[in-house]
């Protein structure tokens, strides 16, 4: 989970905005704190849409805007079109769980992220029916309204319970803290479990090109540590789950031949199952069953199949932060990866666009690298990517055959298709040798702008290929 600095604005000198938000964002804040008040819920008045509207052109940061109004329902689509890019409102501004509801219900609809916070007076445990809708929890540390007050006792006790709670349930969300955040106790907000740090009269009073800088130093520093923690629970979810080492299967949200996908499923019954956002539709619409794992940032899966397997016990929720620093399909390789599963195959990862292509490729890069076998697949082809230096042997009835990891065995009988494809990547692939194949070769190198590994076919029962240096990827077809 990334920690992000989120400067807020209320505390800026709005006669030089434009400089202090550049001096912020060259600093390496993400993320800008739009703070609204309407003079109802709290006792002031700061700024609305036309401020918002007319700041969003100039800048990339993340927009996250802090409503503290009545009714803020509302406004949703207003500040939506403004250009907000998070909606965060009160719990104690509706006056029922279900127009809590209904309010997220329209941020979402708006195609915004959510956010809801709760004032120093709110006990933690009051949000807690609410953490699983949403994207990120907003802890105020001080009574809401003015800007440079001190941070009232027991903030960071409820950040957290409310963090212990994520936790418990498996709910990876952001947990923001507003106000009376210093960089004298900054260090204790992460370390009680705020990943997102509001700061105003500490950032925009004084040197503000010093002071954003000298933030997230604390963030980065945090990190590590926060990774240690978040591994850990990756092990305890592994523990439940009872894995063992065995293989996987990964859905993703791409193109899948449904057909095809049952009939490969059915042939790794014993297999781990992990779903990737849209990917659970794979396991809906084959006959609701349960994976074991359920990875995602609520970007594309359907809202009716979240709500669906939001309270089956069987299947364990692993939730993707805002700001995340990889694909859901990348965490559940890693997951994967962590479980000592192998081998792993990962079908609904194809379609047309080339930056998951390339980011597909990449995911077999991270496996080679760790030894282990991981295939794209998908009706007409799969993929593995091999590393010279690999020392494994190769699983036969994978269509891989017995030998070291510079030497493969294709065999015809348990081959994918007739045809096979090489190509080198990261480097060129030395001494390629192929026998049993139409087009074999000895002693080759093989470079990413070579043709001569490609739309290769057997012409005997068994393809040998040998190589001594860099990583192969090999294709097979069936047509």
């Amino acid at each position: 989970m990334n920690n992000r600095l989120a400067p807020s604005i209320l505390s800026g000198d709005f006669t030089n905005l434009g400089e202090q938000i550049r001096a912020i964002e060259a600093g390496g804040a993400t993320d800008l704190h739009f703070d609204v008040m309407d003079g109802v819920f709290v006792r002031n008045i700061s700024f609305g849409i036309p401020v918002l509207k007319s700041l969003r052109p100039f800048t990339e940061l993340f927009m996250d805007v802090h409503l503290m109004i009545m009714d803020p329902v509302r406004y949703v689509d207003k500040f939506a079109e403004a250009g907000a890019d998070m909606i965060t409102f009160h719990l104690e501004a509706c006056e029922s769980e279900r127009e809590c509801l209904t309010t997220i219900k329209e941020i979402r609809n708006a195609g915004k992220k959510v956010g809801m916070a709760i004032n120093p007076e709110v006990d933690a445990e009051l949000i807690y029916p609410f953490v699983e809708p949403v994207d990120m929890i907003l802890v105020m540390g001080v009574h809401p309204g003015f800007g440079g007050q001190g941070i009232v006792d027991g903030t960071f006790d409820k950040i957290k319970k409310i963090r212990d709670f994520m936790n418990m349930q498996k709910l990876e969300r952001d947990l923001q803290v507003d106000g009376g955040i210093k960089l004298d106790n900054v260090d204790q907000a992460l370390e009680a479990g705020a990943n997102v740090i509001v700061a105003g009269s500490a950032i925009f009073k004084g040197d503000v090109k010093a002071n954003a800088p000298a933030f997230i130093d604390h963030l980065n520093k945090a990190s590590s540590y926060q990774r240690e923690l978040y591994m850990e629970s990756l092990i305890d979810m592994q523990e439940e789950l009872y894995i063992s080492a065995g293989p996987c299967l990964i859905v993703g949200g791409g193109e899948i031949d449904m057909e095809w996908a049952r009939g490969f499923a059915a042939s790794i019954p014993s297999a781990m199952t992990i779903a990737c956002d849209s990917g659970i539709m794979f396991f809906y619409k084959n006959g609701k069953q349960c994976p074991d794992l359920f990875v995602s940032d609520d970007d594309s899966a359907d809202p009716e199949m979240i709500e669906y397997y939001a309270d089956k016990e069987q299947t364990l929720k692993h939730a993707l932060p805002v700001q995340k620093d990889m694909t859901d399909s990348e965490e559940a390789l890693k997951i994967a990866l962590q479980a000592g599963c192998d081998p792993i195959y990962m079908i609904g990862m194809t379609g047309g666009r080339l930056d998951h292509t390339l980011g597909n490729i990449q995911m077999l890069h991270k496996a080679a690298d760790a030894g282990v076998h991981a295939y794209l697949i998908d009706a007409h082809s799969r993929a593995l990517l091999v590393s010279a230096a690999e020392d494994a042997a190769y699983e036969g009835g994978a269509g891989i055959g017995q030998g070291a990891g510079r030497v493969i065995r294709l065999h015809k009988d348990k081959a994918y298709g007739q045809y096979f494809s090489l190509f080198a990547l990261g480097g060129p692939v030395s001494a390629l040798t192929i026998t049993g194949a139409a087009y074999p070769l000895k002693n080759a190198t093989l470079t990413g702008a070579d043709s001569i590994g490609v739309s290769n076919q057997f012409v005997e029962d068994e393809v040998v290929i040998s190589f001594e240096k860099g990583y192969l990827l090999i294709v097979e077809s069936r047509d």
